[in-house]
């Protein structure tokens, strides 16, 4: 199924996310910019008026096969607008299939009144089918500095909020900084809002619902929910909403159980004191600790990319029968065990370290690799009691819900 026409919805086109690896040559601006070929998991939402599909309308991100996030503004201003049914295209707009959802939540804590565009402005898309050929974004925790590039389809051009040029149906993206975290433009707190300005670009109308990655990696921080300046600056400020401030609820409405297993020794192997233990621990959406023990014990783990854990057990461990159990926890606290029965003595294995980055017996290998987090020196918050009237929300002319109130 294909977007036949934008049917004057053009101005709700929205960001793109990164399928990882090298994103190539160009670094586009959304305002101002050409096409960006990377950031495949994101791409822009349509939705379905009676029997017509239109779009593209803001964007979102895949971050399962089956499972879409967005901005909560789109979803319900969208539904105001008619909407029956929503979906997402991956690609250029005129040539990808688009894949229709079988239901959306919208984030209880959303509030379209008092905060249109903060902290809670999320949505999930289940999709009838499950995308193939595109990596899931992974979800990542916010933090400070300049190390986010956004993606968008989006308008292009500085102009009048009404205007409806601009738009061309393809990815952009551009450089950004992370000014602020879990505050609004005028000081206030709001949990999970993110003050952003672009560096050589801006957000603009379409953009909503769209990723704000860790550049250089297929790891999602944050979607895109308003801009300052309805004109759409090249270098604006906006706001973007925190996906991992959410993932508690993100994990009740779509999450799945984690999975697990002992990859080795096998079940009754034979081994020496100081063998090493090798598990696989995945969970849909993301993890938050993997755990070894044995005889109820636990003992330290080594995490490397891709759900690959180590670890080692005691030099000193008594020759006999033990249990090793790996353990699995997701951010939603949903578990997952395993267990085998190792001999140690009587002709167990050796050790050392070996290339093919397992270690029988020695200990983690020196080509582990630990997984962190993206820190940077923070830029400073920005204050001054700035009326939520000069907050626009960027899912294009229809949704644009400007509130009229001050906000306390």
């Amino acid at each position: 199924m294909r977007v036949a026409a934008a049917l004057g919805l053009v101005a709700f086109a929205c960001s793109a996310g990164r399928d990882g690896g090298d994103v190539g040559s160009q670094r586009l601006a959304v305002v101002g910019g050409g096409p960006e070929a990377g950031y495949a998991a994101v791409g822009y939402l349509a939705l379905q008026q009676g029997t017509d599909w239109a779009g593209p309308f803001c964007g979102g991100t895949l971050i399962r096969d089956d499972v879409v996030i967005t901005a909560a503004h789109c979803i319900v201003g969208g539904q105001q607008s008619g909407a029956t049914k929503f979906a997402i295209g991956f690609g250029a707009v005129a040539s990808s299939p688009i894949y229709p959802a079988s239901r959306v939540v919208v984030n209880p804590a959303y509030d379209q009144v008092a905060n249109p565009g903060g902290g809670a402005d999320l949505a999930l898309m289940v999709l009838e089918q499950p995308v193939a050929g595109i990596t899931p974004s992974r979800i990542a925790d916010p933090g400070m500095g300049c190390t986010f590039r956004s993606v968008g389809y989006g308008r292009t051009i500085t102009a009048p909020a009404d205007s409806q040029d601009g738009y061309t149906g393809e990815r952009k993206s551009f450089h950004l900084c992370v000014d602020a975290m879990d505050q609004d433009p005028g000081g206030g707190a709001d949990p999970g809002l993110l003050l952003i300005t672009g560096e050589d670009g801006g957000l603009c109308y379409g953009d909503s619902g769209g990723a704000m990655m860790i550049e250089g990696t297929n790891q999602i921080v944050a979607t895109h929910s308003y801009i300052l300046d309805a004109t759409c600056p090249n270098a604006g400020e906006g706001g973007v909403t925190s996906v991992g401030e959410r993932i508690d609820w993100v994990e009740a409405e779509v999450g799945r159980d984690p999975t697990v297993a002992i990859q080795s020794p096998g079940d009754g192997a034979q081994v020496s004191a100081g063998f090493a233990i090798q598990v696989e621990a995945n969970d849909d959406l993301r993890l938050a600790s993997v755990e070894v023990l044995i005889d109820g014990v636990g003992v330290p783990v080594t995490v490397a990319t891709g759900g690959a854990v180590s670890a080692t057990a005691p030099a000193d461990l008594a020759d006999g029968s033990h249990q090793i159990e790996a353990r699995a926890t997701d951010t939603g606290g949903k578990t997952a065990t395993t267990s085998a029965t190792v001999t140690v003595g009587q002709g167990g294995g050796g050790g050392g370290s070996d290339p093919d980055g397992t270690d029988p017996g020695g200990g983690p290998d020196p080509d582990t690799t630990l997984t962190g987090g993206c820190q940077a020196a923070p830029r400073g918050g920005r204050s001054g009691g700035l009326p939520w009237a000069a907050l626009s929300l960027l899912g294009g002319a229809a949704l644009a819900l400007a509130p009229t109130r001050r906000r306390a």
